[in-house]
């Protein structure tokens, strides 16, 4: 009886042996696939912040896309067939679309946070790299229109497009909800419950992609226009602003500001301002279709000129006159039963209790007074302005 005790002793040490060296095994699989974005476990697209601007190399105009946060993904190679977030680049011209390829002097494809690839034109196809002395572009990047379009090829989800001349950057939600059709007479929207300033609704133009998902197809965007609608939403539910959602704008005054952390940056007349939200959703806005005072998020990327100058919380800003206003500001409220006003366009959707989610896209001033005024802080939602198009899904 001894003998056999110590038999199943050491069958006992030898089994907890092997399940410690899987265990490890487990552990240091799933380190990596945190590390290189391996393993295609997650059901949503990749998130991240796309910052891009442009330099010129030979003489050459060159595009550079920044990762400014989010997501690490696999841009090609043997690891991108495995990769949770594997993405391919796509140039848009009037000509039409073609994908940009790894260029041989890439030394490293997985894109994280702070990396920074230069897009360029060779002889016969648009590459990227990451090593720019390297190269010698045989042409400009074109003047415009143009798009560079982000798609995660993993799940055939557009990300984010990015251009210039009218086509710009655009989170695509799945699925989308049309808005319905403007009449030549709109109806005015109801009177806005809190004190604001007057100024005259405006009806913005922008092109954007629309994408049509299916399980085995590539994504193709096309570009299409969209107007923007009267939008007010008000509900007893937390909301928040998509990361990577983004206003960009020129200043047309003096004297304005933008305190970011404990630094004040000025701003000239003239100035291509581009505020892009990052990790934290929570916050306030506050514009006019003739200034801005309110933009208080605690993550916010903030680049003027092209020039990425900080990141981090806005306290303070104040900009005294703007034009050319781009927005791709997204407001998603999750599902929770709760007291509901949401109207679009003048059409009550929700009046009291539901718990269907909504997403309202492509925030802009409009709305009753022209204004776009955002509370997505607390539990409660307040939302009056105007907007590309809905989600309820």
């Amino acid at each position: 009886m001894v003998r056999e005790r110590g038999s199943d002793r050491a069958i006992s040490e030898s089994l907890s042996g092997v399940l410690i060296v899987i265990l490890i095994i487990i552990c240091a699989g799933l380190i990596i696939s945190q590390v290189f974005g391996l393993f295609a476990v997650s059901q949503t697209g990749v998130r991240l912040v796309p910052v891009t601007d442009f330099s010129v190399i030979d003489g050459k105009n060159v595009m550079r896309f920044h990762h400014g946060g989010g997501d690490t993904a696999i841009l090609s190679g043997p690891m991108a067939q495995h990769a949770q977030y594997h993405l391919t680049l796509f140039i848009e011209t009037r000509d039409g679309m073609y994908e940009v390829a790894a260029d041989e002097s890439l030394k490293d494809p997985v894109f994280a946070t702070g990396d920074t690839l230069v897009i360029f034109r060779a002889p016969d196809s648009y590459r990227y790299t990451d090593t720019p002395e390297a190269i010698t572009p045989a042409g400009s990047i074109p003047s415009g229109p143009f798009s560079l379009r982000v798609i995660d090829e993993t799940r055939h989800v557009l990300v984010a497009a990015l251009g210039e001349n009218g086509w710009e950057f655009q989170e695509v939600p799945v699925p989308t909800v049309a808005p319905p059709v403007v009449t030549e007479t709109e109806t005015p929207g109801p009177v806005v419950e809190t004190p604001v300033e007057t100024a005259v609704p405006t009806e913005v133009e922008t092109t954007v992609p629309v994408v049509v998902h299916t399980p085995t197809a590539k994504v193709t965007p096309r570009p299409t226009t969209a107007k923007t609608y009267p939008v007010y939403l008000n509900t007893q539910r937390a909301g928040y602003l998509a990361e990577g959602g983004m206003i960009r704008f020129r200043t047309t005054a003096q004297y304005s500001y933008i305190r970011i952390k404990s630094s004040t940056l000025s701003l000239s007349s003239g100035d291509d301002v581009q505020l892009a939200l990052g990790t934290s959703g929570g916050g306030k806005i506050y514009m006019t279709g003739a200034m801005i005072n309110t933009f208080t998020f605690d993550d916010v990327l903030v680049s003027v000129n092209g020039d990425l100058k900080g990141r981090g919380s806005i306290s303070e800003m104040y900009i005294n006159g703007y034009t050319d206003l781009r927005s791709t500001l997204s407001l998603w409220v999750p599902s929770r039963s709760a007291s509901t006003d949401f109207r679009f366009n003048g059409v009550q959707l929700f009046s009291g209790v539901t718990d269907s989610p909504i997403t309202v896209n492509g925030l802009s001033p409009g709305g009753t007074n022209g204004v776009l005024n955002v509370d997505a802080q607390g539990t409660r939602t307040y939302l009056d302005g105007g907007a590309t198009d809905y989600v309820l899904a």
